[in-house]
This record gives C-alpha cells, structure tokens and sequence, in this order.
C-alpha cells in the first residue's frame, strides 16, 4: 500500500492536504497505541502510528510529496547512486541564487522574490505531473527543494 492509498488520496499532486489533514487525524484515532486492547495490539497499533506519521510528513511537504510520487514512477530523486542529472541552467541558476542570498542587502525582499519563485515552481510542477512529463517532474522538484533550502537559509 502506497502512501496515498494509507490516506485514501488520489496519486496527483499537489496533494489535497485538507483531505490528507481529514484521514491522517481519523487514522490516528483508529490506531492510537492507548485504544489497543492487548499487549500485542498495542505494538501493532504502534508500528501502524508510526507509518502513518511518517507517510503523512511525506504528504504533506510539497517537495517530498513530489518526489515520493516521482518514486511510484521508478524516478528515484534523492537516492544519490542514481545522480539524476540537473541541466547546466538549473545548476547555474543554484549557484546564483546563493551569490544572491550571500549579497542581499534586503533579505525581506530576496525572501518575497522567491517565495514568489516558488509559487510558480509549484504550479510548473503541477502541470508537469499532470502531463506525465516525469523528466520534467523530477528537475523541478529537485529545483524546488533548493529553493526551500534557500528560503530557510534566508530566515
């Protein structure tokens, strides 16, 4: 059972996060450790919260959650033996935007640029995974989570 399925969420993206919100909290009910009625229950229940939890981060980070739906599609972004390779322009664009941060004099106005940035990466990413353009997917999610590294370097 993948993720989604746990949740009883379509596999899309970005993820309906009230719906998520909904099913994780009715989960967590169901299999809170202390509605256990034994012993052995009671480590199920446990193993069973647990691998709600940590599917629920997964779905509910934008980065993480594209790039766990990337791996449904055999495109394994952060396993680093696969060196998923980055166009010369998006290096490039990672590398300037650290020059950037390093010499902002306006932190609050580098920070509102690329939450806006992020924004429309969001909605790129959106469309690739809508048009099953995995290749494209999978550059974009890796652009977006240096971005979220640079935001919340930036704060």
């Amino acid at each position: 059972m993948n993720h989604f399925q746990l949740f009883n969420l379509p596999i899309s993206y970005p993820v309906d996060t009230k719906a998520l919100d909904s099913e994780y909290f009715a989960l967590q009910i169901r299999y809170h450790p202390d509605k256990a009625q034994e012993d052995s229950q009671k480590l199920e229940f446990l193993k069973r919260s647990t691998e709600i939890n940590e599917a629920y981060k997964i779905l509910k980070n934008d980065q993480r959650a594209a790039s766990y739906l990337l791996k449904l599609h055999d495109i394994d972004i952060e396993n680093e033996s696969m060196n998923y390779p980055l166009p010369p322009e998006s290096l490039e664009q990672i590398w300037n935007d650290r020059q950037e941060l390093e010499e902002a004099e306006d932190i609050t106005a580098f920070l509102a640029h690329k939450i806006k940035e992020r924004k429309d990466l969001l909605a790129m990413l959106k469309d690739a995974f809508e048009k099953n353009a995995y290749d494209k997917a999978a550059i974009f999610s890796i652009r977006l989570k240096y971005l979220d590294s640079l935001i919340s370097s930036a704060r």
